[in-house]
C-alpha cells in the first residue's frame, strides 16, 4: 500500500503452494511478511493488504482450498478480526533436508475454496515461505 506522504508503507506477501492436509493433497494460499511502516500503523493498510491478498487468491486461483499464515502469539486477535482461526494441529516444513514440526510461531488458517481445517497435520512439502 502506498501513502502520498511516505511512499510505500505496507506490504503483504502472497504465495500459492501445493501441500498436504493429513494425507490429502491441497493447494494453499500463503500469507507472509506482513509489514507496515511504524508511522503508518493504525490506518488500515495491513487490513487492506490482507483483503486484497484474499481476493487475489479467490479470483486468480479458484482451486485454492484455504489460506495459511504464521504469526506471533500477540497477533492472533488481530488476524481473528479478519476471520482467521488458529490451527491447532502440526505444521510440517523441510529444514536442512529433514521434515520438522514448525514451532517458531502460531499457525492460522482462513477459508477460501472450502472450510479451513483447524486440526490435523499440514505438510508444506518444503521449506516455509
Amino acid at each position: 500500500m502506498v501513502d502520498d506522504r511516505l511512499g510505500l508503507v505496507s506490504y503483504v506477501g502472497a504465495v500459492v503452494r501445493n501441500a498436504r492436509h493429513n494425507t490429502m493433497p491441497i493447494r494453499l494460499g500463503g500469507i507472509g511478511a506482513v509489514k507496515t511502516h511504524p508511522d503508518a500503523r493504525g490506518q488500515g493498510f495491513a487490513a487492506a493488504g490482507l483483503t486484497k491478498a484474499m481476493e487475489f487468491f479467490g479470483a486468480t486461483y479458484p482451486a485454492i482450498d484455504f489460506a495459511l499464515l504464521v504469526c506471533n502469539q500477540s497477533l492472533l486477535d488481530y488476524y481473528a478480526r479478519f476471520g482467521w482461526r488458529e490451527f491447532r494441529g502440526e505444521l510440517l516444513t523441510t529444514q536442512k533436508g529433514k521434515t520438522e514440526v514448525f514451532t517458531f510461531n502460531k499457525v492460522m488458517v482462513a477459508n477460501i475454496g472450502g472450510l479451513a481445517p483447524t486440526t490435523g497435520s499440514i505438510d508444506l512439502n518444503g521449506s516455509p515461505w
